[in-house]
């Protein structure tokens, strides 16, 4: 009997242990808001996006990808791979001046990379044998300096021209390419003016950039608290996952597509980071810290954190680099 007693009651904690571990689980699972519908809409150049209405808000669920009329590395990027139309300009044209700036950027590093083992490969594989003494060595140390069309040009490399204009168009059509994933994955970086004039030239009709209090509303919508919606430079509440892809979200998808992000230790950071690992939105707001210096107000969402961190963020840099860039949802709100 007392063995008996002693087994009821070691199944009765294991039962209640058990209950309290489900209720704690389910307690750490962010409720989803009522009411939300889907549809769809069409920017100014043809590019379809799905939405979301929650509330009286109506937020692209797609990041912005509409390419500006005038395109350069001081609007829009796509993960520093190409500037708009620049790059392909630069790579067709005939100064070189202009090709040796672009090669030393973080676009055509990525580029004269893909070339150089390019070279060294068609090497190995006996492709680039050459009489001249300039061999694939010389010319991979060249190119940071000249296209190889321009190399060509001189006519040290007569007998093997095919194969180097073949290597060289192929590391543009590569260059390219990595652009278009980019940009049909993540749409652009856009650069804060860049934001501006996008949502000028080709916002679907009623939509344009949110508001800080706009990304607020959201995250009421989504349950964040009054208390933690003023905060800056932190994150807050646990709503960040409602935001994200997968079972977990509303169907906003966030997608991780990374930033051109200001940096403390030096004046402007041309490195770009975090893609894969978090996603950054612009606001439309400002906060001013001098008469000639005033800061955008970014919104953060990370694979790593369940809250959304509320940001500020330089606006502008010189114009030799490439300016501070962040992703861009749209939104409608009813009035």
């Amino acid at each position: 009997y007392t063995m008996n007693k002693i087994k009821y009651f070691c199944c009765l904690l294991s039962f209640i242990a058990g209950t309290i571990a489900c209720d704690d689980d389910d307690n750490n699972i962010t409720p989803k808001p009522t009411g939300i519908t889907y549809g769809t809409v069409e920017d100014k150049a043809g590019n379809t996006y799905k939405t979301l209405t929650i509330g009286k808000q109506t937020w692209l669920a797609e990041n912005f990808r509409y390419k500006l009329a005038e395109s350069n590395a001081n609007n829009q990027v796509t993960f520093g791979e190409i500037y708009g139309v620049d790059d392909l300009e630069i790579l067709e044209g005939s100064d070189m001046t202009k090709y040796a700036s672009f090669a030393r950027n973080y676009s055509g590093q990525k580029f004269l990379l893909y070339l150089r083992e390019q070279l060294f490969e068609a090497q190995a594989a006996g492709k680039l044998n050459t009489s001249s003494r300039f061999d694939a060595v010389w010319i991979a140390n060249q190119v940071a300096n000249y296209t190889i069309p321009n190399l060509v040009s001189f006519g040290y490399h007569n007998d093997i021209k095919d194969e180097l204009l073949a290597i060289w168009e192929d590391a543009i059509n590569h260059h390219l390419q990595r652009d278009h994933e980019y940009l049909e994955q993540y749409g652009y970086l856009y650069s804060y003016e860049g934001a501006l004039q996008a949502v000028k030239e080709g916002a679907p009709e009623g939509f344009h950039l949110p508001t800080d209090a706009e990304w607020m509303m959201l995250e009421r919508a989504l349950g964040m608290s009054s208390d933690e919606l003023e905060g800056m430079e932190k994150w807050r509440g646990n709503v960040g996952d409602l935001l994200k892809t997968g079972d977990q979200g509303i169907g906003f998808n966030a997608l991780y597509g990374g930033a051109a992000i200001y940096a403390l230790t030096v004046a402007y950071d041309t490195r770009y980071v975090h893609r894969g690992e978090e996603a950054y939105f612009w606001s439309s707001d400002q906060v001013f810290v001098s008469d000639s210096l005033s800061n955008g107000i970014v919104r953060k969402i990370s694979v790593y954190q369940p809250g959304i961190h509320r940001m500020t963020s330089r606006l502008i840099t010189s114009p030799t680099t490439v300016r501070p860039s962040y992703n861009v949802r749209l939104v409608k709100t009813e009035k």
